[in-house]
């Protein structure tokens, strides 16, 4: 937000008035210097060297500037992140009566902001006071050069007064020129920014058009002869070099398995999601789908293979209809309605007054958590993708909540090969496979009733879930 707001309209102070003023010092600065030259070849010669010299006393304030409004562009950012928590967090900040705390990181950022600035002007100041002061000082010595020129009779007073009438647009132009370097600054500031978003390369962006997966591709994938889904060959990744989140992970997913993947938090779970759907590539290892590598897809084709359920289902601000139809943008009604009663969601969606053109609020909060999770799960109904991934999807919600998604996600899993990120391991005791991660490694590998039998890690999990809903 900040660059897109801040940046750019910093950045296009390069192409609009800076640009615009160094052209008329240009077109005045050369028209003047030519009548200075034509009336006395010495005047001509001072101005020219006092202008070099004031050229190169604001030339050496550019690496400084630079700095500061990199600083100032950076520190802006920051200014707008903590007022977007602020107000994202509101209801938060107030529970936790943390309001003071927060306004005075709002107000540290805000007096950073500040004093960076407080350095930019002064930097600017000292250069507003140079040219000022060395302008009356050039039109001095111009003065006592002329005046003694004239004395010689080497000079006309005319040609005095045409010099020193046009001595002043000459020393704009090198003065411009200065000026323009400093002031360019901030602009490039902004720019540097814009440009780190704009040069990244298209191949690791989301495409704009969607387009779902095409009749070559569906019967390439029907007519695979191999039973796996997505395998995962000595697969290592980290977000960063201090510490491996996978780890040489090796594991397989059949076509039209229920899999699940269990274990403590930071093992390495959702990354595998992330992983599969190409939000990053692994720094070692191999991941294939539908017996291709993933390198092989574009981000259309790879995408379009997957339909995501997360465990906060974003909803995005407008009506029910809309953000079902987010699914597949050219749906018919007739098939959004229908994905809608698959997801059990249609009856509650037909009880509101205005029914599937009800407005949903920023992020979907004018709805429970049930609701939302059941209306992402019509959307996923509708792409109709045969990859389904489940991240959580139950685990914030009460147990009615919770049972009613659980029937929208059974007609969602028909049919679909399902991986499934859980923490409750009573809604994946159905699962084919089961792959306890820990460290980044898969530790175990089985059914439920097959892992139990083996006493392991998976076991004792299972057994203090079991244990602590017993006791409460």
């Amino acid at each position: 937000m900040s660059r897109i707001n801040n940046d750019v309209a910093i950045a296009e102070g390069a192409y609009s008035w800076q640009l615009m003023m160094l052209a008329m010092a240009f077109i005045s600065g050369i028209g003047s210097a030519s009548v200075i030259f034509s009336a006395n070849k010495i005047l001509f010669l001072y101005g020219l060297i006092i202008g070099l010299l004031h050229l190169t006393f604001n030339v050496a304030f550019i690496k400084p500037l630079k700095n500061v409004s990199d600083k100032i562009q950076s520190k802006l950012s920051e200014v707008v992140q903590r007022f977007s928590d602020i107000i994202s967090g509101a209801f938060v900040i107030r529970v936790f009566m943390i309001g003071e705390i927060i306004f005075k990181k709002f107000i540290q950022t805000n007096l950073a902001v500040y004093k960076l600035s407080l350095k930019r002007i002064n930097y600017n100041s000292i250069l507003a006071a140079y040219n000022y002061t060395a302008g009356r000082l050039i039109f001095f010595g111009q003065i006592v050069i002329g005046g003694y020129l004239v004395m010689k009779n080497k000079l006309t007073f005319g040609n005095l007064m045409i010099s020193v009438n046009m001595m002043g647009s000459l020393l704009w132009l090198f003065g411009s020129v200065g000026q323009f370097l400093t002031n360019l600054q901030s602009s490039l500031a902004g720019a540097q920014r814009i440009f780190e978003v704009l040069d990244i390369d298209e191949k690791y962006l989301d495409d704009t058009k969607i387009e779902y997966i095409s009749l070559p591709m569906v019967t390439e994938i029907n007519q695979n002869s191999s039973s796996i889904c997505i395998e995962f060959k000595e697969v290592s990744f980290s977000y960063s070099e201090t510490k491996e989140v996978l780890n040489d992970i090796t594991f397989t997913v059949p076509k039209c398995a229920k899999v699940a993947f269990v274990g403590k938090s930071g093992g390495g779970k959702s990354t595998i999601f992330k992983l599969i759907m190409g939000f990053y590539k692994p720094q070692k290892g191999e991941i294939l789908i539908f017996g291709r590598p993933i390198s092989c897809y574009t981000v259309k084709e790879l995408r379009s293979l997957f339909a995501y359920v997360p465990q906060d289902c974003y909803l995005f601000n407008g009506n029910i209809y809309e953000n079902i139809r987010y699914g597949k943008l050219n749906a018919t009604e007739k098939e959004v309605i229908e994905a809608a009663k698959k997801a059990n969601i249609h009856d509650f969606i037909m009880s509101l007054p205005e029914g599937y053109n009800t407005k949903v609020g920023d992020k979907g909060l004018t709805l429970s958590g049930g609701q939302r999770q059941r209306i992402a799960i019509a959307r996923a109904i509708l792409k109709d993708a045969p990859i389904l991934l489940l991240d959580e999807p139950t685990s914030s919600l009460d147990s009615e909540s919770e049972l009613e998604v659980m029937k929208a996600l059974n007609a969602l899993i028909e049919g679909k090969t399902t991986l499934i990120i859980a923490h409750r391991l009573s809604a994946i005791k159905d699962a084919d496979i089961i792959y306890l991660i820990e460290d980044g490694k898969v530790i175990e590998k089985g059914n439920h009733d097959e892992l139990l039998r083996i006493k392991g890690k998976y076991a004792n999990l299972y057994l203090k879930q079991f244990a602590t809903k017993y006791y409460f």
